[in-house]
């Protein structure tokens, strides 16, 4: 497992032996064609990192009608916000052909934190990177949406 972590950005700050401890609250899942990670309103219960293959994620925005706000291949973080507050999915995600995901569930995650408060602390700043870099990138969206409506 401590290969497959090393191989994703989001990992680089932690040591090796912070890598096993964190290792023992991951697991790994495959996807097929027609699965579904999440769907859209279902309670959040895990974070997802894209080890394998690649993840749609679409938004209901008619009855039956969705629409694709983006794709996340390799190393992309999806279900962040379910390692924090739990709450709602926000959106749908799905497989695009076959893919593979190393999944963090929040109950693992609590008691986590508890045996190991120094390398909880760690994975909630790298979460909170990816808040931010998730953010800024909405924030661009915004205002490129407002600027096309100036002209």
């Amino acid at each position: 497992m401590i290969e497959s972590l090393r191989q994703h950005k989001f990992f680089d700050i932690f040591s090796d032996s912070e890598l096993e401890k964190l290792a023992s609250v991951i697991t790994d899942r495959t996807f097929g064609d027609n699965d579904l990670i999440f769907l859209e309103n279902m309670p959040g219960e895990a974070l997802y990192i894209v080890d394998d293959g690649s993840v749609k994620i679409t938004k209901m925005i008619a009855e039956g009608e969705e629409l694709q706000l983006s794709v996340l291949k390799k190393g992309d973080i999806l279900g962040e916000m379910a390692i924090i507050e739990g709450g709602r999915r926000a959106v749908t995600a799905r497989p695009i052909s076959y893919c593979r995901l190393l999944v963090i569930r929040k109950r693992d995650f609590a008691g986590f934190l508890d045996r190991e408060p120094a390398v909880g602390y760690k994975f909630q700043v790298s979460i909170m990177k990816v808040f931010i870099k998730k953010l800024r990138l909405m924030d661009d969206k915004i205002n490129e949406m407002l600027l096309s409506q100036l002209d």
